[in-house]
């Protein structure tokens, strides 16, 4: 007995391991059944059609973002197809990894198996993550690398083992290989390094080694933009000064609050002055400054609320370990389990508000009367009662079918001739994946914005063009001819997308291959 109690620390969560296997299994579990269960309500997401296009065209075009999900959407189109729930298993897995990660950071912190709980809990339930992991996106495997690679900073920071830089190479390179904030999580842990006495990494070859692994999985996505003139440069420099929200500092911070779940706060406020101040968390000091680093530049950015969502896994970690350690009387720990308890209900209750639990129009009631009190703005576009993450589901099946009408309603002649003209990526994407199933035959889909410029007009002649989400002053100016054939209604949708006119146009006043360059653009 002797024997087995000096081989377990004490607050090392190691005698527990067997429960915290258990209790992995069960958060992962419940996290992977929630978003399964759920995969089919409210439908596709807009993203999702224009990942689909990205798998099906990686292998034979550049792409103006990083593969990783490129790749995953097509390995998961020749598998298992295009279901909402095979396209929603990955972000699923996802989302489970990085609770996973904060348990291990929790229990490398030495936090016992209650600390596992807790940080594993707030996870589970933090809005912000229900919302991401229920749709596919590059978004959830961002956030999985980057819990990654601040579990490995963890055990690098707590058993001083250079050689983990090499670890964090890794993690932060396939973080690049799925986009590109993972170089703000990189700059700001070089910063917070070289600002604290941990500096003396920089004195080593693996710090440098590993930022070499890095660079190694950025040189294939630096190479398509050099290909393709830095389109990223264009449209960081549109994202910030014209798509993002350009909250204050109270909405930011209150988005933050909100995001990860209000009465979770104080977790991760306990996290932070425990990386910060906290003697026990004094090897953290990094980690903290981190933070606070890419708090700071993802608000001077502009950048939306969600990029620095990657963070707070450490944070949670972080927090429930302090929190674990103060509770020496029973007071106190009554009262944190008792806490743990209010988060839990309290993320039940905001859980419709990033996962489609409820059918729409209750939720939709349930939004109207919580008003901007839980709305999140991250976009400068005007949201109905339902937050885009949501609108941006509804009224794609009946758009392409609406369009696919327009196409099947022309003469033989003119059906051969005819391409479709779309205004964004979102409306290309489903016309593409809803209208084909209903015409195969039906022409491809042609769009200015995002990778779509890059696939160019597919040989159309602009003799005959079906468009849907360009303005009609626009249009005029491009065409000899233009008619109106249908108006496409959702209630639902973006109001962006609602109360759309199907034209067709006919002769366009420049052949269209030179007026493709002037198409491009990222709103």
């Amino acid at each position: 007995m002797k024997a087995a109690s000096v081989l377990v620390r004490p607050g090392s969560g190691l005698g527990e391991w067997p429960s915290a296997k258990i209790l992995l299994g069960c958060l992962v579990g419940v996290k992977i059944l929630i978003h399964l269960a759920l995969s089919q309500n409210y439908g596709y997401f807009r993203d999702e059609f224009y990942y689909m296009q990205l798998g099906r065209h990686v292998a034979d075009a550049s792409t103006a973002m990083p593969l990783f999900a490129p790749l995953l959407m097509a390995l998961n189109l020749a598998v298992l197809g295009d279901s909402l729930p095979a396209l929603h298993l990955w972000p699923a897995l996802a989302g489970a990894g990085v609770i996973i990660l904060a348990v291990l950071m929790a229990r490398e912190l030495g936090g016992q198996l209650f600390a596992q709980a807790f940080a594993g809990l707030c996870v589970l339930v933090a809005p912000v993550y229900l919302a991401i992991n229920s749709t596919f996106s590059y978004d959830s495997f961002d956030q999985l690398f980057w819990a990654a690679g601040l579990y490995v900073l963890v055990r690098l920071l707590k058993r001083n083992e250079p050689r983990l830089w090499l670890l964090f190479g890794l993690a932060a390179g396939l973080g690049l290989f799925t986009k590109e904030s993972m170089l703000f999580f990189g700059f700001g842990v070089a910063v917070a390094f070289f600002i604290t006495p941990q500096r003396r990494y920089y004195r080593t070859k693996w710090m440098w080694l590993g930022a070499g692994v890095a660079f190694f999985f950025l040189a294939p996505y630096l190479l398509m933009q050099a290909k393709l003139h830095w389109p990223t440069l264009t449209y960081w420099g549109f994202y910030t000064q014209r798509k993002t929200y350009p909250a204050t500092p109270p909405e930011f911070l209150w988005f933050q609050i909100l995001a990860m779940n209000p009465l979770a706060c104080p977790v991760w406020l306990s996290g932070l002055y425990y990386a910060l101040r906290a003697p026990a968390g004094r090897p953290y000091r990094p980690l903290g400054w981190t933070y606070i680093f890419l708090f700071l530049l993802f608000y001077f950015l502009k950048a939306k609320f969600y990029f620095l969502a990657p963070f707070y896994p450490f944070l949670f970690a972080a927090g429930a370990v302090h929190l674990e350690q103060q509770a020496d009387r029973r007071f106190v720990r009554v009262a944190t389990r008792a806490w743990l308890a209010v988060i839990l209900v309290t993320g039940g209750l905001l859980a419709p508000f990033g996962a489609p639990l409820l059918p729409v129009e209750t939720f939709r009631k349930m939004a109207a009367a919580a008003g901007k009190l839980v709305r999140i703005e991250h976009e400068r576009h005007k949201t109905t009662a339902l937050p885009q993450h949501f609108a941006d589901r509804f009224g794609w099946e009946n758009m392409a079918a609406q369009v696919a009408k327009v196409w099947r309603d022309l003469s033989p002649a003119d059906r051969r001739r005819a391409c479709i003209f779309t205004g964004n990526y979102g409306e290309a994407g489903a016309i593409e994946f809803f209208g084909r199933k209903l015409h195969p035959d039906l022409p491809q889909v042609i769009s200015g914005h995002g990778q779509y410029f890059f696939w160019g007009w597919d040989g159309g002649s602009g003799e005959l063009v079906i468009t849907v989400g360009i303005r009609l002053v626009d249009l005029q100016r491009m065409f000899q001819t233009v008619t109106a054939a249908q108006t496409i209604q959702c209630s639902y949708s973006m109001p962006y997308e609602n109360n759309l006119t199907i034209y067709v146009c006919r002769n366009s006043v420049i052949p269209l291959p030179d007026l493709w360059p002037a198409l491009r653009h990222f709103d």
